[in-house]
């Protein structure tokens, strides 16, 4: 039985990499048919990007991630669900379309096919900064589902973008707004310290638990509490 549940284990993991490949190759064809922009995890657009949408795409896209929105809200996730089918069908290089439909699965309590979907959006657009909050709830995912060497990869992922997100959040604060995309580098730190702990491994836990507390007491308040993933 645990041989059939390997083998099974596996062919799921080669199609995931077939359909991120396939996803990737069209991808390309599409950076090289339009002009560059992207989008961030509301549809909107976002300047310098390499991803290239056309602008029927933008409104489009932004039109149904608002949709998907409001019938989460409203606990309607048969409609967020068929909504996210057709995004992922009309624009299948969309990131922000797997990140939906991930959210959607984490309301279904399905953790593993959301971390796949997610998975797969920020290997459809690993420079995107918009999806950086990606790696932070991936990385919670898969401690929930036991992974921990897999959390922590995904946490030392996100510290590695999280000293730019710091950025972006006081340049937002100057101007009076509120940012997207939160994450810090504290967090970071704790995060991986909670997988650390996860797995045992109470020394490597201090370590980083003293790196994020280091930079913001408040973490040290939260070692025994629960961690949520963020839903922007």
């Amino acid at each position: 039985m645990q041989i059939i549940n390997v083998v099974v284990t596996q062919k799921r993991e080669a199609d995931r990499k077939n359909q991120i490949n396939h996803l990737k190759e069209e991808l390309e064809l599409e950076k090289k048919r339009v002009k560059s922009v992207s989008l961030d995890l509301y549809g909107r657009e976002i300047k310098g990007s390499k991803l290239a949408p056309h602008m029927t795409f933008i409104h489009d896209a932004s039109f149904r991630v608002d949709s998907i929105r409001q019938a989460i809200i409203s606990k309607d996730v048969n409609k967020a669900e068929r909504i996210c089918d057709r995004l992922i069908g009309n624009y299948p290089t969309f990131a922000g379309a797997y990140f939906w439909k991930g959210a959607v699965a984490i309301v279904q309590e399905k953790d593993s096919e959301c971390e796949s979907l997610w998975t797969i959006a920020v290997e459809l657009e690993p420079q995107n900064i918009a999806y950086a909050l990606l790696y932070r709830n991936i990385g919670i995912i898969r401690m929930k589902i036991g992974n921990t060497t897999k959390a922590i990869e995904a946490f030392n992922t996100a510290l590695s973008v999280a000293p730019i997100v710091d950025e972006m959040h006081k340049a937002t604060q100057e101007q009076g707004k509120k940012p997207d995309t939160r994450i810090s580098v504290a967090e970071c730190y704790f995060l991986i310290a909670r997988a650390y702990k996860a797995a045992g491994q109470k020394d490597s836990a201090d370590i980083f638990l003293k790196k994020a507390t280091n930079l913001n007491p408040e973490w040290k308040k939260r070692w025994n509490g629960q961690i949520n993933i963020i839903i922007p």
